[in-house]
């Protein structure tokens, strides 16, 4: 399912800080610990064959800029904790030479931290000498691209909203490292465990039977749209999500709202904290944080909230954790 339209300053919040933490204040759930980017942390074995790089390459990016490269670069700072994990699985850690304070895992823990994602600590990203700055594209966030280009340091924008956005990084980043084929390779795989979570909670519920909603941190909460990542992953769980008519984006619903709707499970973000009129009567399901991050972490929380939604759901032969 394809909805390409999210709320930017949530999204924001998702990508740029450990993905909860920097659009609003109170977001704070998504200030944990990320996951390590393999099974140990370790960066992704390369794959064999891989195309040449073709020079010069044009890569137009979420803000319209276009990137010219000559050759891959050899000095990237993400401050996107996801396209730090997505390098590193393509197989080119060995590329990034800086991180965020939210990039945790031990592929990447020894590299200098840059600070935050939105107005990241610039003296730092200049001593890295970084030859390409990969950044969140968002009305939120206006300072971070407009002091990138005044140090003039070369920049390429992302902006991940749903499901198909998060398979294009791995075709997007294998174009700029030289990986095309390894990009190749695991988007496929990604769009095979999806595939696998949907035949699989179709064999346990019909589609849409279960009424869910996803409510993350706030006062009163953000709730996930269908057209964000995560309410596309509810739905290809056979949830339903409500109440009735939600924006695409995320939104914030009073706890009468919720209250009101027809909810059977209540998944809900991390630590966060919510009305407790809004569970009475609903089975509560909590998650980590990492489900939101929009990166290769999107194949375990497919299974993450498939299990939320069919307790004691089975893994498919081909996917997600045990």
């Amino acid at each position: 399912m394809t909805v390409r339209s999210t709320r930017e300053a949530r999204s924001s919040l998702l990508l740029v800080t450990g993905l909860l933490c920097a659009v609003l204040a109170s977001g704070a759930s998504g200030c944990t610990d990320a996951r390590d980017l393999g099974p140990n942390g370790a960066d992704a074995p390369a794959s064999v064959g891989e195309a040449p790089f073709g020079a010069p390459m044009l890569r137009v990016d979420a803000a319209g800029d276009t990137l010219r490269l000559d050759a891959p670069p050899e000095r990237i700072v993400a401050l996107v904790p996801s396209v730090t994990r997505v390098i590193a699985e393509l197989g080119e850690s060995g590329r990034l030479v800086g991180r965020t304070r939210y990039d945790t895992a031990t592929a990447v823990a020894h590299l200098p931290s840059v600070g935050a994602g939105m107005g990241p600590d610039y003296e730092a990203l200049v001593a890295l000498r970084a030859d390409l700055v990969v950044y969140f594209v968002g009305t939120s966030d206006p300072e971070t691209p407009a002091q990138l280009e005044r140090l003039g340091l070369r920049r390429f924008g992302v902006r991940p909203n749903d499901l198909d956005d998060v398979a294009e990084l791995y075709e997007t980043f294998g174009a700029i490292v030289g990986r095309p084929e390894r990009a190749g390779d695991l988007a496929a795989a990604l769009r095979a465990t999806l595939d696998s979570v949907r035949v699989a909670t179709r064999q346990a519920a019909a589609p849409g039977e279960i009424g869910v909603t996803y409510l993350l941190d706030g006062d009163p909460p953000w709730a996930a749209g269908p057209g964000t990542y995560i309410g596309q992953l509810v739905e290809l769980a056979g949830g339903t999500l409500l109440p009735a008519d939600l924006p695409p984006l995320y939104t914030q619903i009073s706890p009468e709202g919720l209250i009101r709707a027809d909810i059977d499970v209540v998944v809900l973000s991390a630590n966060a904290d919510i009305d407790a009129r809004i569970a009475e009567g609903r089975r509560l399901e909590r998650v980590p944080a990492w489900v939101e991050l929009p990166g290769p972490a999107v194949r375990d929380a497919a299974w993450v909230i498939a299990r939320a939604l069919h307790p004691g759901l089975q893994r498919s032969p081909d996917g997600g954790p045990e």
